[in-house]
């Protein structure tokens, strides 16, 4: 049980991580000083944070990854999955409309290409889940996982606070 709930945290923090740096510097407009920025970016952050997808109760104390999990319980993973990736693709979308301060903008692209990752992961293993694909389940969570921390790490670093917080 106590692993279920640590994977659960894990993916709800990588949802909660792509509010972090998931943003391109593709948008319109004037620039931003990094203060503006930081509080545009965070804001958004802390409006999805709060908006994020929960596991349905019936799957909430269940480790996808056990051997004891049915076909069912992990097509619902999926479908969690699938939710998060959604919401968190949203957000995404509105943090691209931000424009960094010009010494940001490598950070902020390297962000949102790591994160495009570790969304692209999650959605696979959604597919996984739909699948009843139990290994691929696992190692896409995994590796989506991976490309959050390096995501969070980067937000961190453009002087997020709400962001990155994953």
């Amino acid at each position: 049980m106590r692993r279920a709930a640590l994977l659960l945290a894990a993916i709800l923090a990588l949802g909660l991580s792509f509010a972090a740096a998931g943003c391109g510097g593709g948008g319109g407009g004037k620039r931003l000083t990094k203060s503006e920025f930081i509080v545009k970016a965070d804001g958004i952050c802390g409006a999805a944070d709060k908006s994020a997808p929960k596991p349905p109760s019936d799957i909430a104390r269940v480790d996808p990854t056990s051997a004891s999990v049915t076909d069912e319980q992990l097509n619902k993973f999926g479908d969690f999955l699938d939710d998060i990736v959604k919401h968190f693709r949203g957000e995404l979308g509105d943090l691209r409309k931000i424009k960094p301060p010009a010494d940001l903008q490598d950070k902020w692209d390297s962000a949102l290409a790591t994160l495009d990752e570790a969304l692209n992961e999650l959605s696979d293993a959604a597919d996984a889940g739909h699948n009843a694909d139990r290994q691929k389940f696992k190692d896409k969570v995994a590796e989506s996982d991976k490309h959050s921390k390096e995501g969070n790490k980067l937000a961190k670093e453009l002087g997020l606070t709400v962001c990155g917080n994953g």
